[in-house]
């Protein structure tokens, strides 16, 4: 798991707002894919997404293990939508191994056109949507929120196995039902470009996922529920530390009260008891004193104790040494809008999209990032804003997280080419790998992009 990720984890389960919302942005596109597959809903998938992350607010502090994160908020996520699915009066689909008997060992190729004519992209998304729900899930969680069989089967309670069959049927299936449609239709695609089925899966997704307002609005819903429920259990833990204390108050005046009234019943007997072993010690004493010679007193006599010498005073500290002393003192915090941070963040960004869509570019300059939206449909528009940026900070050598005020420019942070792929949230990597455009199998990012507190990429256009 990535270290980043682990941390939050971590400081989520203390109940860090912040934590949560890192977490919100790097798993609701998995969340809500696995929930749009099921219900074949939107305005459901988007219930089920909340409802997920509720129910992540109110466990995490359970989860035992942070590296089953991914696996246990998906568990989560699948009952929710099932539960949804089931509540809409939608029948319980079988699997229909029958229609199932073409297997993939590995994977097939689609000719890119798949990725990029919409009748295309249209036409394998009802193939896919036409298949029982429990593959449409398998699948979904395979080859878009990139789980083991082994973990699959974890949370679908079933053997590994059976997953593994699962998958290789279905994508058979889909293979098979892809080229009767092209035998019906005579299209041919002899001399296309091919790109794997995963890539044309996963991007047809991605073009489904939430859209940032509706993103924005069920985060400030699990906001208001996550501080609703902490502030809760500030009280009931403040009611239990007064009921404690005035449960101790009580015992303790008992106890005193107790010991008051003992003294006072026994205060006679106690006396005169005391009386009595008084004289018979002054007795006893008498006696042994009398039958015992004299000790001898020279050595008590010269035994005198030496005088204590009082401790030397702390010399004062010289002047360099309290100019040293003053020098340690916290330096005033660098400015917000550092000039070498910006510097490195300046230029244009886009945001890679499939041919036909609305595209996004990003512009930091002078302190300033200006979003532009066009598209290139059928009904062209234009759209740009820009906002000040208010901060800036490093947060590590290639890595500069800037916040700007609210508004289509959104806060973001900046990835440098050479920042580690450790340290880039693996949401950002599928998203990219999506489009099939850029190579991650080195140890660097090798790209410049920027992800805005929206989780959506922007890569520097060079």
């Amino acid at each position: 798991m990535n270290a980043n990720i682990y941390s939050l984890i971590l400081d989520a389960r203390q109940g860090d707002l912040k934590a949560l919302e890192q977490l919100y942005i790097t798993y609701k596109d998995k969340v809500y894919a696995l929930a749009l597959t099921t219900t074949k809903s939107a305005g459901e998938a988007e219930e089920a997404t909340r409802l997920t992350f509720m129910q992540m607010c109110d466990q995490i502090g359970t989860l035992a293990d942070p590296d089953s994160f991914d696996v246990w908020l998906q568990y989560i996520a699948l009952n929710e939508s099932n539960a949804l699915h089931r509540s809409s009066g939608h029948p319980i689909e079988g699997e229909a191994p029958g229609s199932y008997e073409q297997r993939i060992e590995d994977d097939f190729f689609l000719p890119r056109e798949y990725s990029e004519r919409h009748d295309l992209s249209y036409r394998l998304r009802l193939i896919i949507e036409s298949l029982p729900k429990i593959r449409r899930q398998t699948l979904i969680l395979s080859l878009y929120n990139k789980l083991t069989p082994a973990e699959i089967a974890q949370i679908m309670g079933c053997p590994e196995d059976q997953v593994i069959s699962r998958i290789r049927c279905t994508k058979g299936h889909i293979k098979t039902e892809i080229e009767n449609r092209e035998h019906e239709t005579g299209e041919h695609f002899s001399n296309a470009a091919l790109i794997p089925f995963s890539d044309v899966y996963a991007s047809l997704i991605h073009s489904r996922v939430m859209s940032a307002q509706t993103a924005a609005t069920i985060w400030e819903q699990i906001r208001a529920y996550a501080e609703s429920r902490h502030n809760k259990n500030d009280n009931k833990r403040k009611i239990s530390v007064g009921v404690k204390a005035a449960i101790i108050a009580s015992i303790a005046t008992i106890v005193i009260c107790a010991g008051i009234l003992a003294l006072l019943l026994m205060g006679p007997k106690f006396s005169s008891d005391k009386a009595v072993a008084s004289e018979a010690a002054e007795t006893t004493a008498v006696t042994e004193a009398a039958t015992q010679a004299p000790a001898a007193t020279d050595a008590s006599a010269t035994d005198t104790p030496a005088e204590k010498t009082p401790a030397a005073p702390d010399p004062e500290p010289a002047p360099e040494e309290n100019a040293a002393r003053q020098s340690k003192e916290p330096a005033a915090p660098a400015s917000d809008n550092d000039g070498a941070l910006l510097s490195a963040m300046a230029g244009t960004y886009y945001v890679p999209q499939i041919a036909g869509y609305t595209h996004s570019t990003l512009e930091i300059e002078n302190g300033t990032v200006t979003q532009s939206v066009f598209s290139n449909g059928a009904e062209p528009y234009n759209k740009s804003e820009s906002a000040e940026i208010d901060s800036v900070s490093a947060v590590g050598d290639t890595v500069i997280r800037y916040e700007s005020s609210s508004g289509a420019a959104f806060s973001g942070t900046y990835y440098g080419a050479d920042t580690p792929i450790s340290q880039v949230p693996s949401s950002t990597i599928e998203y990219l790998s999506g489009f099939n455009r850029f190579d991650f199998s080195g140890s660097t990012l090798g790209i410049t992009i920027i992800v805005d507190d929206q989780n959506i990429c922007y890569v520097k256009n060079n």
